[in-house]
C-alpha cells in the first residue's frame, strides 16, 4: 500500500527547557524562528529525526495507526527522551492540536523509508541497499510556511537518516511479519524554536513522483500555558 512508505506530514514536539541543541559554527538562522539545517536537537541531526518518526508511526497497530486516518487522542504518538513524536497522516487535509508552551516542533514536509520488512521497490538488504532505494523517492515540489510566512531554501532542510532499527507489531501497516527490522529514510524537514501561546498555522506542501505521492496538509495548532 503506497500510503504506508510514504512519510508525510508530521510535526515532532521537543520541550525547549529540557533540550540540548547545537548548532555548528554558529551558522545564524535563514529563516525566523526555524533553526539551521545543521543544527542539531539532543545531539541529533535532521535524518535521526526523521528516523524516530518511522520508528514511532511503525510501531503502532494498524487499527490505531493514524497514517491511515485511525483518530489520535493527542499532538504526539510518544516521547523519547525530552522529544515528543506528533501525530503523522498519510493523506492530504488538515487537523487541529493543542500543545504546551515552550516546546519546539519538528515539522516534517514529505519524505519516504526503505527497509529490510519490505518488498521491492521498497526492500533493502544493508545499509547500501536502503540508501540506493529510499534515495529512488526524491521530494519535489516542496513548500512550507509559519503563520504565513514561507520557509525558505526548504530543500536544504532534505536529510538523509543512517542505518536505524524499528519494531513491528503482529498488525502492522507493512503487513509484514512482527519483528525488528533495519531501515533508512529520507526526509524534509524543519526544527522551530518554540511558538509563542495563542493560535498558530502551518502549511506544508511536498510531492514524491516517483512515488505517485502530492501532500499538502495545514496544521491549526493552539499553543497553552
Amino acid at each position: 500500500m503506497k500510503i504506508t512508505r510514504i512519510l508525510t506530514v508530521s510535526l515532532v514536539i521537543t520541550s525547549m527547557l529540557l533540550m540540548t541543541i547545537s548548532i555548528p559554527g554558529a551558522q545564524a538562522a535563514a529563516n525566523p524562528g526555524v533553526l539551521p539545517p545543521t543544527a542539531r536537537v539532543q545531539g541529533q541531526a535532521l535524518g535521526e529525526w526523521g528516523a524516530e518518526l518511522w520508528r514511532a508511526i511503525l510501531a503502532i497497530p494498524t487499527s490505531q495507526n493514524p497514517i491511515i486516518g485511525n483518530p489520535w487522542p493527542t499532538c504526539y504518538l510518544e516521547r523519547i527522551g525530552n522529544v515528543g513524536i506528533s501525530v503523522t497522516y498519510g493523506f492530504s487535509g488538515s487537523s487541529e492540536c493543542d500543545m504546551p508552551v515552550g516546546m519546539t516542533l519538528f515539522v516534517a514536509v514529505v519524505g519516504s523509508e526503505c527497509s529490510t520488512a519490505e518488498q521491492p521497490p521498497y526492500y533493502g538488504g544493508n545499509e547500501e541497499e536502503l540508501q540506493a532505494c529510499v534515495l529512488q523517492f526524491v521530494p519535489e515540489n516542496l513548500e512550507a510556511s509559519v503563520d504565513g510566512i514561507p520557509v525558505r531554501n526548504i530543500g536544504d532542510y532534505t536529510a538523509l537518516s543512517s542505518l536505524y532499527q524499528f519494531e513491528l507489531p503482529a498488525e502492522n501497516i507493512l503487513g509484514a511479519p512482527a519483528g525488528s527490522y533495519d531501515s533508512v529514510a529520507y526526509t524534509t524537514g524543519f526544527l522551530l524554536t518554540p511558538l509563542s501561546p495563542g493560535d498558530h498555522t502551518i502549511h506544508v506542501h511536498g510531492e514524491i513522483p516517483n512515488g505517485g505521492f502530492v501532500y499538502d496538509w495545514i496544521y491549526q495548532i493552539t499553543v497553552t500555558n
